[in-house]
């Protein structure tokens, strides 16, 4: 499977500007200080992701013009323009993810992964939720708890909330900052491109969805240090952040044949 630029649900970067080193990312930008200079950087957002390797693929006319595109722009335009922005293209699609929506009472929950023999579910006001997904002799499915402490090691969460083990931590009800800032992301994205913009979502903060950002580009370092059967992360998005980071120095053919085996 290919881990799919979020970004590319968010904007298209301008191939005239160089993106931030990930190494740059240890501390808030000065949003009043621009690195776009000298022709119009608008950004667009796509209708379709694409793998690492089109990166800078064109948009088509209908893309470039959708009314969600602009929408999600002004909704993310501070963290698409921000130095966290190379982490963000590492993040996978919205579309990798499963939405629970609720039409009667216009709400949607974001799937966050399995916990025994239940899936663990976050909602846009901040908590947590874990649903029975098959019968016990202690519990029937379809009985709903209320996740009120960090999971233990059998939670197993979906990318990127899986990746770093701090945000994990912080999948509990109420939310960490960071992890709900990055849950509401998602929702935003999934609600305006499925056209179900009767959900209303509270927007993100911005210096929540930074730190998440921090905490995934933390989680990808010591993924780096680690022996390759002990990673959580896909070979391709670490060999793309390594090449992010180090310029012109790829992960090795060995790491990445044996991460896929």
């Amino acid at each position: 499977m290919y881990y799919l630029y979020t970004s590319r649900d968010l904007e298209l970067r301008c191939c005239l500007v160089a993106p931030t080193p990930p190494s740059r990312l240890n501390k808030v930008p000065n949003k009043s200080s621009s690195f776009w200079v000298g022709v119009d950087r608008t950004k667009h957002l796509l209708l379709s992701n694409y793998p690492y390797s089109h990166r800078q693929s064109k948009l088509t006319m209908a893309e470039s013009t959708s009314l969600a595109s602009w929408k999600l722009h002004n909704r993310f335009v501070d963290i698409v323009r921000s130095d966290a922005s190379p982490i963000l293209d590492l993040t996978p699609s919205y579309n990798t993810l499963e939405f629970d929506h609720n039409a009667t009472e216009n709400t949607v929950a974001l799937r966050m992964g399995e916990y025994g023999d239940s899936e663990i579910l976050a909602h846009s006001n901040g908590a947590v939720s874990k649903r029975v997904v098959r019968d016990s002799k202690i519990r029937k499915a379809g009985t709903v708890l209320e996740v009120n402490r960090p999971m233990s090691g059998q939670f197993k969460a979906v990318a990127p909330f899986g990746w770093s083990e701090t945000m994990q931590q912080g999948i509990t009800t109420p939310m960490s900052a960071p992890a709900h800032a990055l849950v509401l992301m998602y929702m935003h994205i999934w609600v305006l491109k499925t056209n179900k913009e009767v959900v209303d979502l509270p927007i993100p903060r911005y210096q929540s969805l930074y730190d998440a950002l921090v905490l995934i580009r933390n989680a990808l370092d010591m993924e780096l240090v680690l022996p390759v059967g002990q990673r959580k992360v896909p070979a391709e998005v670490l060999a793309a952040y390594r090449n992010g980071v180090v310029d012109d120095q790829s992960v090795e053919k060995e790491d990445v044949e044996k991460n896929n085996t």
